[in-house]
C-alpha cells in the first residue's frame, strides 16, 4: 500500500506556509493545520502540515492515538510522508485491556512514507537535531470524531524521557 500520489506532489515551501498559521492540536500535543483536501481512491482526504519540535523545546511527539470509526465501509488509512527532519513510528494494537501492545518501531526520514491502517495505535515522535516537518492524509473523521487517544507510551519512548 502506497500513500495517493497527492501526498507526494506537496513542495516544502507550501507546507511551510501552511505551518506559519499552525496551533497545537490539544489531543496529540502538535502543532498541526489543514493544507487543503484531495479525491483519492480511498475517497475525500484531508492533507495536514504538522510540526514536531525537538526534545526540550516542546512536546516531541505526538501522543499515542487509534481510529476505531464503527462502520468498516467509511474507516481509511493514514499517510505519512515526512519533509525535514527524522522521527520514529511507533505502532501497535489495542488489547481488550485498553493497554498497547507495541510493535517494533520504523524511521521516518526526508520523503520516507509510512501507512497507517484503521485500528493501529500510532505515535510519532522526534528523533533528531530538528524540528520534524512532515505531511499526512487521512479522511476528514481522523482529526474530529474518529480518534481515540492512548495514555501509555511506547517503551523507547518513555525510555528516552518525555
Amino acid at each position: 500500500m502506497t500513500p495517493p500520489e497527492s501526498l507526494r506532489e506537496l513542495t516544502f515551501d507550501a507546507i511551510m506556509a501552511t505551518l506559519a498559521t499552525a496551533e497545537v492540536d490539544r489531543a496529540v500535543g502538535i502543532a498541526t493545520k489543514k493544507h487543503d483536501e484531495v479525491d483519492t481512491t480511498e475517497g475525500r482526504m484531508e492533507r495536514w502540515a504538522a510540526l514536531i519540535p525537538t526534545r526540550g523545546h516542546g512536546q516531541h511527539y505526538v501522543k499515542p492515538h487509534v481510529h476505531e470509526k464503527e462502520d468498516i465501509a467509511a474507516r481509511g488509512n493514514e499517510y505519512y510522508l515526512g519533509l525535514r527532519g527524522r522521527g520514529l513510528m511507533h505502532t501497535g494494537l489495542l488489547m481488550l485491556t485498553g493497554k498497547p501492545f507495541w510493535d517494533p518501531a520504523q524511521i521516518l526520514t526526508v520523503r520516507g512514507e509510512i501507512v497507517i491502517e484503521p485500528e493501529t495505535i500510532h505515535c510519532l515522535e522526534n528523533i533528531g537535531d530538528e524540528p520534524f516537518i512532515l505531511v499526512f492524509c487521512c479522511p476528514p473523521e481522523h482529526m474530529t470524531t474518529d480518534r481515540k487517544t492512548v495514555d501509555e507510551l511506547p517503551p523507547m519512548l518513555t525510555s528516552t524521557g518525555k
